[in-house]
């Protein structure tokens, strides 16, 4: 048994017959038939049956048709990723965003890198504040996607990339917070303060907060754990307004007006990379397609 063999059978019964099969693969219908007799002959049993006017599948011959199709499309997938390892293209690519970056700056390349680079394994990760950043300087991830600020210069040297902007807004639920008298930070007090697990840079710790003489906080690793404690009236906080677009229009959650502080903030999204590092095919292929898809 071998793979030209197994070709030769599939195209038959793809194809719907030796005749069309010979022309596919440009040999002669003897040639097809002495490779499928030698097949049969290999495997100890009639896989086509010729006992009709047109060649059919017998009953073990189904059974193994199936078997091969998945070998012949197994096959196929290793040819593909021996033409793309050779080309030099990263067998493997590790991306890490933050979730407090808008999807739509990003998740449409990610699919076309997916489509695109079939022989390459991607994993893709995202975590506390500036996880992002922190799993990038370590090494630990090929591509980061977050917040950017010119601080952060200061962990490495970084190529980046603007991919648009993010966008938080300080919100509680109704049901906890009353919107009928002036809200004031002295006033948030009373209630526990939703926050943001810090990252491990040097940079990041409690002086960034906001809202750090908060008397009472709780910490949370995601947008998502956040967003439930904050509708099920634990606390309040700053979550990425992309995350509770739906749940403000249900109004579960409202913005809090704050009269001696800013209820609302904007910065910048960046891709980056570590400068240094030698950057492969797919690597610069996503690169460049994130620049086209914020152009």
């Amino acid at each position: 048994m071998n793979f030209e063999q197994l070709k030769i059978l599939h195209h038959i019964i793809e194809d719907g017959g030796l005749n069309a099969a010979a022309r596919r693969l440009n040999k002669t219908q003897p040639a097809l038939s002495i490779a499928i007799k030698k097949l049969e002959s290999s495997v100890g049993f009639d896989i086509l049956s010729r006992d009709h006017y047109r060649l059919e599948l017998t009953e073990r011959g189904k059974t193994f048709y199936r078997q091969s199709k998945m070998l012949l499309q197994d096959m196929e997938r290793l040819k593909t990723l021996s033409q793309q390892l050779s080309k030099g293209e990263e067998p493997s690519f590790n991306i890490t965003f933050e979730q407090s970056s808008p999807p739509d700056h990003y998740m449409p390349v990610f699919k076309q890198s997916l489509q695109r680079f079939k022989a390459t394994q991607f994993k893709f990760s995202s975590g506390y504040r500036f996880s992002a950043l922190q799993h990038v300087s370590e090494g630990l991830a090929d591509l980061g996607i977050g917040p950017w600020f010119h601080v952060m210069h200061s962990t490495g040297d970084f190529e980046t990339l603007p991919l648009g902007e993010f966008h938080l807004l300080v919100v509680a639920s109704p049901n906890l917070i009353s919107y009928k008298k002036p809200i004031t930070l002295q006033s948030l007090n009373d209630y526990p303060l939703i926050t943001t697990q810090e990252s491990g840079l040097n940079f990041d710790n409690e002086s960034l907060s906001s809202f750090k003489s908060a008397s009472q906080q709780c910490r949370v690793n995601s947008p998502e754990t956040s967003r439930q404690m904050l509708i099920n009236e634990m606390g309040w906080g700053m979550i990425p307004k992309h995350y509770v677009e739906d749940d403000l229009k249900q109004e579960r959650l409202k913005p809090l007006k704050i009269l001696d502080f800013e209820s609302e903030f904007t910065g910048e999204i960046r891709a980056f990379r570590q400068r240094n590092k030698t950057h492969g095919p797919v690597a610069e292929f996503i690169w460049q397609s994130l620049k086209e898809n914020c152009s």
